[in-house]
């Protein structure tokens, strides 16, 4: 058996939701000063002047879109089916929705919003490109990394636990509210990191040439039966 069911008509959805995401993205990038002001002044009013999630909230969300969340993922697709090729494919599909984010990030040279307030006593957005998207993380915040790994994680949930894509989402939108919250990115960032990881994640879940591919690292690693045979 495959380690896996292709998605049906994987490439309307993808395409709707990323169409959908792409949109705002768009809509967004004009008025990200505008509302990053009151995105900020509201967290203020909610946090008792400081701005930021609890820690005992932001952190178990970003958890999602790191290390404890991508690999705890791995594990339990792995567990529930009984097939390794399930966890070899949230790690690469997350690895290489992390690999194009950041090649986008380095590529536009946008600065983030907690360094334009310092450096300009506002919410600039302008994008300063390749040359100084190489110089460091300051000028990294388009699109957003860890709304992209988390929208990475939820593609893998909606193929393979799509009973769990309710949580998936959950934990995505507040892995992106937490980012905008602390001032890391604008509303176009994770607008922009979502479309992205969702059409890549269910692109590359749909492909019967990525399963085939897992399912040879999970057989070369001597963890399950390998590629369908017959």
């Amino acid at each position: 058996m495959p380690a896996w069911e292709l998605p049906r008509r994987p490439r309307a959805r993808a395409a709707l939701v990323a169409g959908a995401w792409l949109g705002l993205a768009l809509l967004f990038l004009p008025v990200d000063a505008a509302l990053m002001d009151r995105i900020q002044a509201f967290a203020r009013a909610v946090t008792d002047g400081t701005g930021k999630m609890p820690d005992w909230l932001g952190y178990p969300l970003e958890w999602w879109a790191q290390l404890p969340g991508i690999l705890g993922l791995a594990a339990f697709a792995w567990w529930r089916s009984g097939r390794a090729a399930r966890a070899v494919a949230v790690v690469l599909v997350v690895s290489l929705a992390g690999l194009a984010n950041g090649a986008v990030k380095m590529a536009t040279g946008r600065i983030r919003p907690s360094d334009a307030q310092r450096a300009h006593g506002s919410y600039e957005t302008h994008f300063y490109g390749p040359a100084r998207g190489f110089e460091g993380p300051d000028y990294r915040s388009f699109p957003s990394g860890h709304t992209a790994a988390a929208a990475a994680n939820t593609a893998s949930l909606a193929v393979f636990h799509p009973t769990l894509l309710p949580l998936g989402i959950a934990l995505s939108a507040g892995v992106a509210s937490e980012r905008v919250f602390h001032e890391k990115h604008y509303l176009s960032d994770i607008a922009a990191a979502l479309a992205m990881a969702w059409t890549l994640g269910m692109a590359l879940l749909a492909a019967p040439s990525f399963r085939r591919l897992c399912e040879r690292i999970e057989g070369a690693l001597h963890l399950g039966p390998g590629p369908e045979s017959g």
